[in-house]
């Protein structure tokens, strides 16, 4: 590495401090958290998985039909951390946990990788920026941070921030916890879930928004969720009839990452599980299920899951395919 700090220093004693002490600071950070503003291409290579392991041929997993699968990798230390996806007309956004956008074309192997440059916190770090949910829609992308406990809104190309919030019900919420699954429902409300563990009598909070939930004059209601015993809800997506699909995810030391797949739907001040669709445990192809996405295909309702590999070496980047009551 070229020792650029002697230059600099010269360079204070002709150049006003107001513009040096900026010079300064752009060329000794690390291009990570240093501002980078451009998006960079990256390579994703596909593995097929099948469903089962120990019966390969295996397509059914309770109310999914399986389509296909695959252990996704790449040579660019930004990908990973999956936290939440978006799929639409053969496109698909993925958003890590990291603060970084993952877009590629369905089928393809080319990605652009775009830092979430501006969000909550002065610093670029993931304490600041755990992005764990997503919605894209109208011309804008909806992004929940988990650490921060606030919604904010960008451009979905310039990732240039609209609007941001922190909504009083969820200051409460704990900084691993907050705005872990979010969507947009029929009519324009929004749903966030929070990610704990559940209390006393078994639920979770739950926030139903009036509309956008970036904008701080939104009306809330406070609801409740009762996830299956020992799980906590990770992410969450709506059927057209305003029922909901919300992925549920444990760990366990022993028994590693489990998930489940529930239908339910909003009655009154709960959101009530009306049924199990699928249960992802061994020897089904199992990871830290984190990210969900629903779509049609030809009329056949498609749902996308995609694994969290937290960055660790020990954990897969998966991506599932599925028609729903196929």
């Amino acid at each position: 590495m070229v020792n650029v700090l002697p230059a600099l220093k010269r360079l204070r004693r002709i150049v006003p401090p107001l513009i040096a002490l900026p010079l300064l600071a752009s060329v000794i950070q690390p291009p990570r958290y240093g501002g980078e503003l451009l998006a960079r291409q990256a390579q994703l290579v596909f593995t097929p998985l099948a469903l089962d392991a120990d019966d390969p041929a295996r397509r059914r997993l309770g109310e999914l039909l399986y389509l296909g699968g695959w252990a996704v990798q790449s040579a660019d230390a930004r990908f990973g951390g999956l936290s939440a996806l978006h799929v639409d007309d053969g496109d698909a956004i993925a958003l890590s946990d990291g603060g970084d956008l993952v877009r590629w074309r369905l089928g393809g192997g080319a990605a652009t990788i775009q830092p979430l440059a501006q969000g909550p916190g002065a610093a670029f770090t993931k304490r600041n920026r755990d992005s764990e949910s997503l919605v894209a829609g109208e011309g804008r992308l909806w992004i929940g941070y988990e650490g921060a406990n606030e919604i904010w809104t960008y451009d979905p190309l310039t990732l240039a921030p609209l609007g941001r919030a922190a909504p009083r019900a969820m200051a409460g919420w704990g900084r691993n916890a907050g705005a872990e699954a979010m969507a947009r429902l029929p009519g324009g409300r929004f749903l966030i879930l929070e990610e704990a563990a559940a209390g006393a009598d078994g639920t979770v909070a739950a926030l139903l928004m009036n509309g956008d939930p970036a904008d701080p004059a939104t009306e809330t209601a406070a609801l409740r969720y009762r996830p299956p015993a020992g799980y906590r809800p990770v992410d969450v997506a709506a059927l057209a009839d305003g029922r909901l699909l919300i992925l549920n995810r444990r760990f366990s030391l022993f028994g590693g990452f489990t998930a489940k797949l529930v239908m339910a739907r909003i009655a009154g001040g709960s959101i009530e599980v009306e049924r199990e669709i699928a249960h992802f445990a061994p020897p089904v192809v199992t990871d830290n299920y984190e990210a969900l996405a629903l779509t049609q295909e030809n009329g056949r309702q498609i749902l996308w899951l995609a694994s969290d590999d937290n960055f660790n070496p020990l954990q897969r980047t998966l991506l599932l395919k599925f028609e729903l009551g196929g």
